[in-house]
């Protein structure tokens, strides 16, 4: 009964990224930087996601997908304040980078009673089987990129060490991840030099000659929101 279904759905909200010209968002920063041209290292997407805010509309199933992290992210929560072990400090911590247009929400702010007197980040992931149990690289064995990524950033901005959780959606088997400084720095390091070289760009007010490299190379990704602003190999600056 697919009109059924249909019918059903229609109570899911059509949620967007906020739209928030001026920052960037650490979850939306991580992403773009994992997606496009195997890297991400295009200064235009970035100088174009600071000057119009980053707004997609998201297909149903994939607004299901999140609302099932959401949910986990609920039970993790009830976790910690259920615990013996830990102190909750905050939860959905909003932060922001000192110098550049950066923002982000960490989900925990944690105290572990086996580190006395010391604050961890906790940013906590849901994924299924197929990705936490791989031997070679499921979320079992270590942190993905992006969320490796983003703990990292927020560690900067924080000033704590993160963790990074996973909770196996099918199982509900879960794995941590204590993360070193070492485990992020050099990719964080980078992600956040390139955002600085578009940020002082804008405030000079110069246009900005795109740093493309792999598919965005010869033409931008289908699913990029900004694809009719780019005219490759050319100054930024028709459009924007």
């Amino acid at each position: 009964m697919d009109y059924f279904i249909n019918d059903l759905e229609e109570g899911i909200v059509q949620n967007k990224f906020p739209s928030n010209p001026g920052f960037w968002r650490v979850s939306s920063l991580v992403q773009l930087w994992d997606e496009y041209s195997g890297g991400g290292k295009c200064e235009k997407l970035l100088y174009l996601y600071l000057l119009h805010g980053g707004e997609k509309d998201f297909e149903k199933d994939t607004l299901k997908r999140f609302d099932v992290g959401h949910k986990v992210h609920d039970l993790v929560k009830e976790y910690f304040a259920k615990s013996p072990n830990f102190v909750v400090k905050h939860d959905e911590y909003s932060v922001k980078h000192p110098v550049l247009p950066l923002t982000g929400t960490i989900d925990h702010i944690v105290e572990w009673e086996r580190f006395p007197g010391e604050e961890f980040i906790v940013e906590i992931k849901s994924v299924e089987s197929q990705y936490f149990n791989n031997s070679t690289w499921g979320a079992k064995i270590k942190p993905f990129r992006k969320a490796r990524w983003q703990a990292g950033i927020y560690s900067e901005i924080y000033q704590a060490k993160p963790i990074v959780v996973y909770f196996n959606k099918d199982t509900g088997e879960m794995a941590s991840h204590l993360m070193s400084k070492t485990d992020y720095i050099n990719d964080v390091n980078e992600i956040l030099q390139l955002c600085e070289n578009v940020y002082n760009a804008t405030q000079r007010e110069k246009e900005i000659l795109p740093v493309l490299s792999g598919i965005c190379k010869n033409k931008p990704k289908e699913s990029c929101q900004f694809k009719e602003f780019c005219d490759v190999g050319k100054i930024c600056k028709s459009k924007v």
